[in-house]
């Protein structure tokens, strides 16, 4: 094999690895972004439910002072 060749295979080979280098680095950062944004939805799922949760204790605390006034009547 010629110097030539042997060039041109090293070329071809550095390309094909710094192309797939770049992919991966794209995929990366997509599977980052994605997992921001999942983590992000999940904060917010807490936090809804942490409302829901006060909701309800609050929902409990109300009922059970009306259950106490019906039964001071």
């Amino acid at each position: 094999m010629g110097s030539w060749e042997h060039d041109a295979i090293t070329y071809g080979i550095e390309h094909e690895l710094t192309v797939r280098l770049e992919r991966a680095s794209d995929l990366s950062e997509r599977a980052k972004r994605a997992n921001d944004a999942a983590q992000h939805e999940i904060d917010r799922a807490l936090e809804i439910a942490d409302q829901l949760r006060g909701v309800s204790r609050e929902s409990i605390s109300r009922a059970r002072r009306l259950r106490g006034s019906e039964h001071d009547r």
